[in-house]
């Protein structure tokens, strides 16, 4: 009777390997008891051998990751901050992530598909913070000139980010349907904010308005990003941002009423006097 059993290093613990094409022989040392004769002689000997097993090697293996795009992306955002647009590609993306450099090819066809996701990124975020902004207001109209300070935070704190998503980097924008809904939810959270806001009796202005309060505002980032304006620090810019979107307010305002006192002065003038209703009656 023989009987044997493994004593040595658990299967899984690897100690050599040597390349066998596509598969590597993995070798691991087992050191195993064998009786030999009848058991009653308690007779046993050491046997010393080796353990064979074939195994893929490591970068052959499919990478499993719960939401790999989002790991991509969020290591594009770093590279971004830390390196600008020109650092990017999707190599310096997929090491970042720790994943194998040819992860990104399943999900991005190009670089450029990368950075619009990752511009997509940053509209839906900037939109966020605006709508974010509105609500904390205490007033629609304190609401709206909030936004205007919520942008220019935005461009400040994350300059290459704002740059990539307003530059010229993304050559084909209409070709990421995505990337162009995530900047019209943007454009409408601002558009919303100056509907409530209520400047003007109508909604024709509504448009002109929102076109206004994002010029603005986006110039005004524009300068501070591009180092035009002196005042280029965290605090300067909140400071220059608040009073210039309270100004457009006020401005705004004092225009609204001009326009509906005029509107009311001219419907006065154009009614007709108790005597002409008399007559036409």
């Amino acid at each position: 009777m023989a009987l044997s059993w493994e004593v040595g290093p658990p299967r899984g613990e690897r100690r050599t390997a040597r390349s066998a094409g596509n598969l590597h022989l993995v070798r691991r040392p087992s050191f195993c008891l064998a009786s030999h004769g009848s058991t009653s002689h308690n007779v046993y000997g050491v046997i010393i051998g080796t353990d064979v097993t074939l195994s893929t090697p490591f970068e052959k293996r499919p990478y499993h990751h719960r939401d790999l795009r989002q790991a991509l992306i969020r290591s594009a955002l770093e590279i971004l901050a830390e390196a600008g647009v020109a650092g990017l590609s999707r190599r310096a993306a997929a090491r970042r992530a720790s994943v194998s450099a040819m992860a990104p090819y399943r999900h991005f066809a190009d670089k450029e598909a990368l950075l619009a996701a990752v511009a997509e990124h940053g509209f839906r975020e900037l939109a966020a913070r605006l709508t974010a902004a509105a609500a904390g207001a205490a007033d629609p109209r304190a609401g709206l000139a909030a936004q205007g300070v919520a942008y220019v935070l935005f461009a400040c704190k994350q300059p290459s980010l704002f740059k990539l998503m307003f530059g010229p980097m993304i050559e084909q924008k209409s070709g990421h349907p995505a990337l162009d809904e995530a900047g019209s939810a943007c454009f409408d959270a601002l558009r919303r904010a100056v509907q409530v806001a209520k400047f003007f009796d109508g909604e024709s202005d509504v448009g002109d308005v929102s076109l206004a309060c994002w010029s603005l505002v986006h110039g005004l980032s524009a300068l501070i990003v591009d180092g035009r304006l002196a005042e280029h620090e965290p605090g300067a810019a909140e400071a220059v941002a608040t009073r210039l979107t309270r100004l457009l307010s006020e401005s705004l305002t004092a225009l609204g009423d001009k326009k509906s006192s005029g509107t009311r002065s001219n419907r006065k003038e154009h009614a007709p006097s108790e005597k002409e209703e008399r007559l036409t009656g």
